[in-house]
């Protein structure tokens, strides 16, 4: 690794196990973004709040203060997945009706959305986007060959393109944490949680610093350059451009459960790659983007994930052989279904997911639910020869679609 003279590279950079996932950067700044891509209504409304971004701010950086050398305490683990998640969404149940008009319980809500987005874009990132560039666009000996790893060059890509990330005050609700850990059944100390919130403002203001370096923010940018270089790039899929999108369906089924409104089977998917009615899908079994994901709103039960539940069906309802993996085991929420032959060509296939599959604390999808996707290619846009002056063709419009602390899984 580079020479690093100063406490707090050694705080951006130490880690006890090497993993995958967003830098502490590029957490704050998915965790800002995304609620541009948020439906108008009350959760729009309540994250728009001016006061409450710093809520959600320290709730995205908050699940990695765990991994800090300052720390090392099983908290941060816990706090990426939606069982711990879940365990505190209650505890606001339990405190607050709706609609949620206390202030306090806006707070909570706030750093509770901010912890959703810390998790799931993980997920997406490493099972969807660091996917391609392991496996394809960088290939593994690059993988092999880099100093830093790729959360850490990632997050320094993303403050080249996007600015360094802001520093906000500490308001993590320290001592509900401490009452939803115990009640979740993994004491943590008040002390060791703000040590770990600490170190992640480190690790935010050395990247910062790194990304404004010539020399040192083109080296790290350097080491991988399709991850890098699509860092935000809306059109690639998982990248924290394009996981926005569903971070903001992820963050709706959340609201849904607060106010006792979601329905597992309606609710069952958050989003898909390829995206639903999609064209001009790759077809080569052994190439990546063959691959298909879907967003699972729940965190689910593996052993209910299985090839009878979850199908891929040509025309005459045939399912296609395929491999299915969630990427990150039980109670994960991103799976991927891999062809094991070739997509047929110029053909449309429907993705079956369920009934069946259930939720890590029971809740179950009912019916199956269904989307498409074409190996063939788009539609021509339908001609018109309406204009005054002669005929013409409409354009068919465009449609939108770690810190150095690393976690370990």
């Amino acid at each position: 690794m580079r020479p690093m003279k100063t406490l707090l590279a050694t705080l951006a950079l130490s880690t006890a196990t090497p993993a995958w996932a967003c830098g502490q950067s590029t957490h704050v700044w998915i965790g800002i973004e995304a609620v541009q891509y948020l439906p108008d209504g009350p959760l729009k409304a309540l994250l728009q709040e001016d006061d409450l971004l710093v809520y959600r701010i320290n709730g995205a950086m908050f699940p990695d203060g765990g991994y800090s050398p300052l720390t090392q305490d099983d908290y941060g683990e816990q706090a990426h997945w939606e069982p711990f998640q879940t365990a505190y969404l209650d505890w606001i149940k339990d405190t607050w009706d709706p609609p949620y008009t206390d202030p306090e319980a806006r707070q909570h809500i706030a750093f509770l959305m901010g912890l959703a987005a810390h998790g799931m874009a993980d997920q997406m990132f490493d099972g969807i986007y660091l996917t391609r560039s392991l496996l394809t666009y960088d290939g593994e000996a690059r993988w092999d060959a880099s100093v830093s790893g790729a959360d850490t060059a990632t997050d320094v890509a993303l403050c080249i393109r996007q600015g360094r990330q802001p520093l906000v005050e500490d308001v993590v609700p320290y001592d509900t944490m401490v009452e939803v850990f115990d009640r979740y059944g993994q004491p943590t100390g008040r002390d060791v949680m703000m040590r770990g919130q600490a170190s992640l403002r480190l690790a935010i203001t050395y990247i910062g610093n790194l990304s404004e370096d010539p020399e040192e923010s083109a080296a790290y940018d350097a080491e991988f350059p399709w991850a890098n270089g699509h860092i935000d790039d809306p059109d690639v899929p998982g990248s924290p451009k394009e996981m926005q999108v569903g971070l903001a369906g992820y963050w709706t089924t959340l609201w849904d459960r607060l106010n006792d409104d979601f329905d597992p089977t309606a609710e069952a998917i958050f989003q898909t790659w390829p995206a639903d009615g999609s064209y001009d899908h790759p077809t080569d079994a052994l190439s990546i983007e063959a691959q298909v994901s879907v967003g699972l709103s729940r965190a689910v039960d593996l052993d209910t994930v299985t090839t009878d539940r979850v199908q891929v069906l040509g025309p005459d309802g045939t399912p296609h052989p395929i491999d299915l993996r969630m990427y990150y085991g039980n109670g994960s929420n991103i799976l991927n279904l891999w062809p094991t032959d070739d997509w047929a060509d110029d053909t449309v296939y429907t993705v079956s997911i369920g009934p069946g599959i259930t939720s890590f604390d029971g809740q179950t999808i009912d019916a199956a639910q269904t989307f498409t996707f074409s190996t063939g290619p788009a539609p021509e846009p339908p001609s018109c020869g309406c204009a005054s002056t002669g005929g013409g063709l409409f354009a068919a419009p465009l449609l939108l679609g770690l810190a150095l602390i690393r976690r370990r899984r």
